[in-house]
């Protein structure tokens, strides 16, 4: 873990340059097509939650409640229309709200964004979340972009996984 914690903080501080860079990007688009909206959290796809939020501590110098499980995590029927369980633990470091997510034991043939970003990429920035005026609006817009919906908790809710246009999945929520 810790021969990895410099590219991780690496590759945090660079996402974190791309979300104020993504605004001047999308600026170029007519305003019907362009997610109006602010940082919710930054999250990361790993092996073990309590490991990693024990790196996050050491780094940041906060403290971070244990992680917890989360049970029958719904996905929509583009993306098989299982559920599947994860380990979760949330923080804020410097101003920016962090998320740590790790896929629970399941089914083989259950798949979920967390199992299968960690079989592709390895432990890394799974998902950007923004906070949005219209969930369902901002996910249309994504998914007219080339993004794949791929999970929904709830009607306020949905991952947009930009793969291949982007590498990154969003997350757009209202607040």
């Amino acid at each position: 873990m810790k021969a990895r914690t410099i590219p991780a903080i690496t590759g945090v501080m660079g996402f974190i340059l791309g979300v104020v860079l993504t605004p001047v990007f999308l600026a170029g688009q007519t305003p019907s097509s362009k997610i109006q909206g602010t940082l919710a959290h930054i999250a990361f796809a790993v092996h073990d939650v309590d490991k990693t939020a024990a790196a996050f501590e050491d780094i940041f110098g906060v403290e971070i409640n244990p992680g917890f499980d989360v049970k029958g995590v719904a996905f929509p029927p583009s993306y098989g229309g299982a559920t599947m369980n994860v380990r979760f633990a949330q923080f804020e470091a410097n101003g920016v709200r962090f998320e740590l997510l790790q896929p629970l034991d399941g089914p083989d043939d259950v798949r979920s964004p967390w199992k299968d970003f960690l079989e592709k990429h390895g432990e890394g920035v799974q998902h950007i979340g923004f906070y949005v005026d219209s969930t369902p609006e901002a996910r249309e817009m994504l998914i007219s972009k080339g993004g794949k919906w791929t999970q929904a908790a709830a009607p306020t809710m949905s991952y947009i996984d930009m793969d291949p246009v982007l590498p990154i999945t969003f997350e757009v929520m209202e607040e």
